[in-house]
């Protein structure tokens, strides 16, 4: 894609001409050579492909478990803040 637009001068209407099999829509492909002209590469952002630490089954495991035990009553609070509450506490790590 990079090499096609910046050595051959392809837009994105010759890119879905010349690749019909790849069913690539004309925004995403704005949107990329928008991202050439600006950076000079094509790589993601760093960090946008970073995985969810919070939702692991491990921490949900956690959280229940420190819910369980604590001897607080949380029944009338979110799960947001329960976590923030331990987090304060450093009772769990995120």
């Amino acid at each position: 894609m990079k090499i096609l637009h910046l050595e051959k001068g392809y837009g994105t209407l010759q890119m879905m001409r010349e690749f019909p099999a790849r069913d690539w829509s004309r925004s995403m492909l704005c949107d990329l050579i928008k991202r050439i002209n600006t950076t000079g590469n094509i790589d993601k952002k760093k960090g946008s492909d970073r995985s969810r630490l919070v939702r692991t089954v491990a921490n949900i495991q956690l959280v229940s478990d420190l819910i369980y035990s604590c001897p607080y009553n949380f029944a009338n609070f979110g799960i947001l803040y329960i976590i923030l509450f331990l987090k304060k506490n450093k009772l769990i790590s995120l």
